[in-house]
């Protein structure tokens, strides 16, 4: 029975082999024939797709073929007929006739054409396998191309919205960009200091005499100088090896050093800014004396340009305040009018030429103008709408432009004159750059740049402030 057993379960075992041995053998036949058949549709459909061209390839030339014969045919039928129009005519028959008829030149020229439609029918189908090689090769390059340029925006995408950073820090500089604008700039070709020379003082002789009185002869010093030294403003743009390596790629979002150098740039235009409002005690006195020294709130007190102001009052400034007196900034305009009028001469003649404030009095000056306002049509919206407001660009005073600025101290109004207040600079020494160094210890490089200038005047009673503005 044991044997039965065993004898049956071997056969078992051997039908279960011979079954999936038979099932294996089924499925690799059905993959063979799957392969075969998708072998076989991609060569039906590229023996279609061959067909189909050559059909119109042929299709064109026979077209082109007749259209061109039936054109040969009829101007040459045309020239027969011109020529033997008249055959009683005397004139012999001459090969010029021929030539004169234009349709027969035109049929000539239609049988070149004939021929060279039959010879490029001929070639279509030796010129077929090769087209479509090149259609093919057409094909991948395209492909290529427009994989490498899926690759290459997404190295590159977000240089599609900024050229470079946006800025997010600095403010308007108006300060400095006045200077540097309306004439308040002067270089100077070296010396210890910057020196002004001043007339202080009229000639006391000069007055009136008896016909025999002695002229006084006492000798009087009217001139003198006003003397302020050189500051220095300066920083550097600084960038390692490793930084400028990675840039350097072509995806790369931004141009590294171009990118830095602008920002020092504007680095330090924004300290100069800052040291032009300043009273010169900053940084050990090591500031730009800025307007709050050469124009002070309190010019009747310190030293300015080696002067002492308390001494000497031909070399204080002007300053009224502009506190209100019930309602805000209702004494402002009457303030600025009293310091425009005392720094000029006579109102007409060494008038301020520039006025600069913080944005919190610009404001209140602006309100104040309201009634002046007048309402043109804006061209932007095709003379449907109005402008409700002035640009800040146009708001003046007596002629003179006023501006604010972020630096600038709270409730003080400047009057500046660019003839009589200077932003000096050494020559060659104007938000200077210098050559990159490397450090021997250090992958990196260092740029230096410096300006070597300081604010002086030359008649403080032409400049004036504007103080306490509420």
């Amino acid at each position: 029975m044991k044997q039965i057993a065993i004898i049956t379960e071997a056969s078992d075992a051997c039908v279960a082999r011979s079954a999936q041995q038979a099932a294996d053998k089924v499925r690799r036949v059905a993959v063979v024939h799957h392969e075969l058949s998708l072998a076989l549709t991609n060569c039906a459909e590229m023996v279609l797709l061959f067909a189909h061209r050559q059909i119109r390839r042929t299709v064109h030339a026979v077209i082109a073929l007749a259209i061109r014969s039936g054109l040969v045919c009829l101007h040459v039928g045309s020239a027969v007929f011109a020529v033997f129009l008249k055959p009683t005519i005397s004139e012999c028959f001459h090969l010029l006739r021929v030539l004169r008829a234009p349709s027969l030149v035109v049929g000539v020229f239609l049988c070149f054409g004939l021929l060279h439609s039959s010879q490029s029918f001929g070639d279509a189908i030796v010129r077929s396998h090769g087209n479509n090689n090149r259609e093919r090769q057409t094909e991948m390059t395209a492909r290529r191309l427009y994989q490498g340029s899926v690759i290459k925006a997404t190295e590159s995408w977000e240089q599609k919205f900024t050229k470079k950073p946006v800025d997010n820090i600095f403010n308007s500089r108006a300060l400095f960009y006045l200077m540097n604008e309306e004439g308040f700039k002067e270089e100077g070709d070296g010396g210890r200091l910057i020196e002004f020379g001043l007339q202080y003082a009229a000639n006391s002789t000069f007055r009136s005499y008896g016909e025999y009185d002695a002229l006084d002869t006492t000798r009087v010093n009217v001139f003198d100088a006003a003397r302020f030294d050189w500051k220095i403003n300066a920083g550097v743009v600084q960038y390692s090896e490793l930084e400028r390596l990675r840039a350097q790629a072509s995806s790369g979002k931004y141009d590294l050093l171009e990118i830095k150098l602008d920002n020092g740039k504007d680095s330090h235009i924004a300290a100069l800014n800052t040291q032009l409002f300043s009273d010169g005690t900053g940084n050990g006195s090591q500031d730009i004396g800025g307007l709050q020294l050469i124009i002070s709130s309190t010019p009747t007190t310190g030293t300015v340009g080696s002067i002492n102001r308390a001494t000497f009052s031909f070399w204080r400034n002007r300053q009224t305040a502009g506190t209100k007196t019930t309602n805000a900034f209702d004494n402002l305009r009457a303030a600025m009018r009293s310091v425009f009028n005392q720094c000029s001469r006579g109102g007409i003649e060494d008038t301020p030429t520039g006025i600069i404030t913080d944005r919190a009095t610009f404001e209140g000056y602006e309100g104040l103008l309201t009634p002046n306002e007048r309402f043109l049509p804006a061209d932007k919206f095709k003379k449907r709408g109005g402008d409700g407001a002035f640009m800040n660009d146009i708001l003046t005073f007596k002629g003179a432009p006023v501006a604010y600025d972020e630096d600038a101290p709270a409730g003080n109004v400047y009057f500046m004159n660019s003839k009589y207040l200077k932003l000096a600079y050494l020559q060659g020494g104007w938000m200077k750059m210098y050559p990159k160094v490397d450090p021997a210890n250090q992958l990196t490089n260092v740029h230096k740049v410096a300006t070597f200038a300081n604010l002086g005047t030359s008649e403080s009673r032409r400049l004036g402030v504007v103080t306490a503005v509420t």
